[in-house]
């Protein structure tokens, strides 16, 4: 027998088959920042071609990063400056933070995300760095 399975929409892709008989499980792992509801279809084919449907929602929730770690970021250039956006816990006060060597960490300022969880700011490229690291801490 093969059992198949697939997902859609393909946020909680790829979705993995394990096991023998009528002993098997999904492995499925949701694709990075994607959550939401997905419809998994699982099929059974017997050897003579036969084969069984069956169909469940499974929801990927998003969960916040926990205290003392960083956030995702998503970084899109825009002229002398670099607009980033990140998804933290939802109405909570964090602090950007950039280094030039990884080790020595200066504040950059202050900001807070919204209901969703999200925030956005600018860093403005003077030309005068070659290589900045950025990060965002809870305070």
């Amino acid at each position: 027998m093969t059992v198949t399975a697939t997902a859609a929409p393909t946020l909680l892709q790829p979705i993995t088959v394990s096991g023998s008989g009528g002993a098997r499980t999904l492995s499925i792992t949701p694709q990075p920042y994607q959550y939401g509801t997905n419809t998994i279809t699982v099929t059974a084919t017997d050897p003579d071609n036969n084969t069984a449907t069956a169909q469940f929602q499974m929801g990927v929730r998003f969960v916040p990063i926990s205290p003392g770690q960083g956030a995702a970021m998503f970084i899109n250039p825009n002229g002398n400056a670099l607009s980033v956006r990140f998804v933290g816990v939802t109405n909570t006060a964090y602090t950007v933070q950039g280094s030039i060597n990884l080790s020595s960490w200066v504040d950059a300022g202050p900001i807070t995300t919204g209901p969703d969880g999200s925030a956005s700011f600018q860093i403005q490229l003077d030309g005068s760095t070659t290589k900045r690291f950025y990060r965002v801490v809870k305070r």
